[in-house]
């Protein structure tokens, strides 16, 4: 009889004192293509009896797991129950013994050679393996067919795929057994076009398991200021915002920005609640060119373009030193709004934890800032604005909010609800094949491959385009040749942000390019610069030292728009270059494309937030979110230790 007369391949006989052997024996052979019987498939209620009878009579061989607990407690029942290989000289080859511990053997089976699976495992299971090959009639690919080791790597990352997968990659072995039949009759093209199409099938079914699995923050965790709506009627209430706003081109006055009218939620509820508002504001964090050319510039500007957007009745009260506040505030009246000075002058301690020196602040510190301490007395309520700043337990979060009723601001909550809205638009896209998500990733931190890891083991975009720096973290990872000014860049930026080059590279870049090169998108080529030269290089050009990488080339742009064009969904975060002339092109044309297509735009960032302001665009992206490095741990379920004193 053929195999394809019978049910399964093979019934394991075996003793329960066995089992923890013998169950990984049975996973292994169905790992290597052996279709097993075993007594833990019989379901709660079945007659046990019953089952075995029939799982024999549908078995082609049986394997009797010998060991003394085998023989003391099944043998006699063992005989019982198998008429069906009854063949006194085992002829048509029904059973094999296999020897899992040394026994005396009955008289039945002595004359028998068997497997030994004592002492030698892996060299016992190998010669059980070739045996039910050869009685199965299982031909090894590689003896029966004369294709390159390229097609066999591809068809064994498609096998341990396979293996890795739960119960509904099941239902795609049939069509892997039919396309196994079919196998002498295709050629390898059509080979590698058949296997392409079984790997996205099972990548599918990976995706759809672990969409529905993933998680992040609910908004609904945070205190908000409607939880305390009845209680700000003439309460003073210190508001930290983020307005820290790029330069415009003219090198003074900010355009509006986006962040304005965030702001101004917040801003809004509290006037029409009738409090006295203190605005805490930053102008000029890392990344950011300091606006002001004396303590108060900045400020003034953005006082005016909140008071227009506003249309308060009363001029914003500009304070220089926060010793003012004792002054002003007993005599403040509701809808006041005070603007103290420019936090980066007013909190050594704050640019520090910022700029992520290597030195950790502790609570007590943070609790005890002077600049806390001058504060306290001045407010009753603490609304924090500002998403950015939630990445570390900054003096002006995390300090303000202690022992003080304290709540996240409209602004902030409409940055969280926006990235809720993302996760549930990835899961939704992510379940229908024909949906195609795309993420961008420009960013200046080399540490940003670790997102990008986090992004697509949770399924959530189908393709990552990069800019410049991670991209160039997976191009040393590819053992790609670049410049030693390029590397030593790179290094200090990953110090930067406290991480390790070599780790970035040969640990993550190596994992990323071996499990997800079809999802990575990489830059074609750069726009350099030399001297006073500025040029475009391919990849494989960037050997001279004195050469300095400033964005994507004009060919990757168009490689990004041509991907752009056919998603349902793109999140952007940072710059895809450098923020002057000419270097800032590059990023203008990605968000410009936005407007062009059918897709749903996020983006997260204040530069690319302002780009697409500029070039009148901002109305044609669906959303927009604050703090672009703070988004990305958002979302890939990162702690933001500013939030700690905000959750409900």
């Amino acid at each position: 009889m053929e195999r394809k007369d019978f049910e399964y391949d093979v019934f394991l006989s075996y003793s329960k004192h066995d089992a923890e052997i013998v169950s990984g024996l049975a996973q292994r052979l169905r790992d290597d293509g052996i279709n097993i019987w075993i007594d833990r498939m019989i379901s709660p209620g079945e007659f046990i009896p019953e089952k075995i009878e029939q799982a024999l009579a549908q078995s082609n061989i049986l394997i009797l797991c010998l060991s003394p607990f085998f023989l003391k407690s099944e043998w006699t029942s063992f005989e019982r129950n198998s008429r069906v290989f009854i063949d006194p000289t085992n002829k048509n080859r029904r059973f094999l013994p296999l020897l899992l511990e040394e026994c005396t053997l009955p008289d039945t089976l002595k004359s028998f050679k068997f497997i030994d699976f004592t002492t030698e495992r892996e060299q016992g299971y190998t010669e059980l393996l070739s045996t039910l090959y050869s009685l199965l009639g299982i031909d090894s690919l590689r003896t029966s067919l004369n294709f390159s080791s390229e097609i066999f790597t591809v068809m064994e990352k498609v096998a341990n795929k396979i293996s890795q997968l739960s119960l509904k990659v099941e239902e795609i072995n049939s069509k892997v057994n039919t396309i196994q039949e079919r196998i002498n009759k295709i050629d390898e093209n059509n080979m590698r076009e058949t296997l392409e199409i079984l790997d996205n099938k099972i990548d599918y079914v990976e995706r759809i398991a672990i969409l529905q699995n993933y998680e992040i923050p609910n908004k609904l965790d945070f205190k908000t200021l409607k939880d305390i709506s009845d209680q700000l009627e003439g309460k003073r209430i210190l508001v930290k915002l983020d307005i820290d706003i790029p330069l415009s081109d003219d090198g003074e006055n900010p355009t509006f920005h986006p962040k304005y009218g965030r702001a101004c939620k917040t801003l809004s509820f509290l006037l029409d609640q009738k409090c006295i508002i203190i605005l805490l504001v930053t102008q000029g964090l890392s990344g950011v060119d300091f606006f002001e050319k004396a303590i108060l510039g900045g400020l003034t500007i953005h006082a005016q373009r909140l008071e227009t957007l506003l249309k308060v009745e009363k001029p914003i009260i500009i304070l220089d030193s926060l010793q003012k506040l004792t002054t002003y505030i007993p005599e403040a009246q509701n809808r006041d709004i005070f603007m103290l000075p420019n936090l980066l002058d007013i909190s050594g301690k704050e640019v520090l934890v910022t700029k992520s020196l290597n030195r950790k602040i502790s609570k007590i510190e943070i609790y005890n800032n002077e600049m806390v301490k001058l504060l306290k007395p001045h407010y009753d309520i603490f609304v924090l604005d500002d998403f950015r700043s939630t990445i570390k337990p900054l003096p002006s979060n995390t300090g303000l909010a202690y022992q003080k009723e304290s709540v996240i601001g409209k602004g902030l909550e409409s940055d969280i609800s926006c990235l809720e809205h993302l996760i549930k638009k990835c899961i939704d896209f992510g379940k229908k094949k024909s949906q195609y998500r795309v993420c961008i990733c420009g960013s200046s931190r080399p540490s940003d491959v670790l997102i990008i890891e986090a992004l697509l083991n949770a399924r959530l975009f189908d393709k990552i385009l990069l800019g410049p720096i991670p991209s160039l973290v997976l191009y040393q990872a590819r053992e790609l040749k670049v410049n030693q000014q390029i590397r030593n860049e790179l290094s200090l930026l990953a110090e930067y942000n406290d991480e390790d080059i070599e780790d970035l590279v040969y640990k993550t870049g190596k994992i990323l390019l071996n499990s997800y090169e079809k999802q990575i998108v990489l830059p074609v080529d750069y726009i350099v610069e030399k001297g006073n030269n500025i040029m475009t290089l391919l990849v494989g050009d960037l050997l001279d030292n004195k050469l300095h990488i400033r964005g994507i080339g004009e060919k990757t742009v168009a490689l990004y728009e041509d991907i752009i064009n056919d998603a349902c969904l793109v999140f952007h975060f940072g710059m895809l270059g450098n923020a002057k002339e000419p270097f800032i092109k590059c990023t203008e044309k990605i968000i410009d494309s936005y407007a062009r297509t059918r897709c749903e735009t996020f983006m997260a960032g204040d530069h690319i937030a302002g780009i697409a302001q500029k070039i009148g665009v901002a109305d044609k992206i669906d959303h927009f979110i604050t703090g672009a490095k703070t988004t990305s741990f958002y979302i890939t379920g990162r702690q933001l230790p500013g939030f700690e004193l905000f959750v409900k």
